[in-house]
């Protein structure tokens, strides 16, 4: 089963990805300290990537990463574990597809919220008469 690309609008770029690191930990506690470390630098790539997809040449040359070198071979191992492959084949990490759909709709929901508040109808000007004290009279 494969997981539909989130769309990324053009105009917007997202600087943070929601990560907790004792999630995470738990989440891909089998990763090597190599596996886990060449993993963030993926998540990154990714993260900074319109659609989060990547095929593996390209997650590859991105990442600076010899095709036939030992670090190319532990990229290609988390294919499958971590990676997870479209049917498009392009390469995708769920946590990073579930963050995103995250920081999406908490922007909208700012952006609502903000819209609510400069729309909102603004109270008549007060009067002299209004702002009188009855005890005045």
């Amino acid at each position: 089963m494969t997981t539909p690309a989130v769309p990324r609008p053009k105009a917007e770029r997202l600087f943070w990805v929601k990560y907790n690191p004792t999630e995470w930990q738990g989440m891909y506690s089998e990763l090597s300290d190599e596996e886990y470390g060449l993993f963030h630098r993926v998540i990154a790539k990714l993260w900074a990537t319109p659609g989060n997809r990547l095929n593996l040449a390209a997650l590859l040359a991105d990442l600076r990463v010899k095709p036939d070198s030992e670090r190319a071979r532990v990229v290609q191992g988390l294919v499958g574990y971590v990676l997870k492959e479209a049917e498009d084949g392009l390469l995708y990490v769920q946590a990073i597809d579930d963050a995103f759909a995250d920081a999406v709709k908490r922007g909208s929901a700012g952006t609502a919220g903000a819209a609510a508040r400069w729309n909102k109808p603004k109270p008549a000007p007060a009067t002299a008469l209004s702002n009188a004290n009855p005890h005045d009279f």
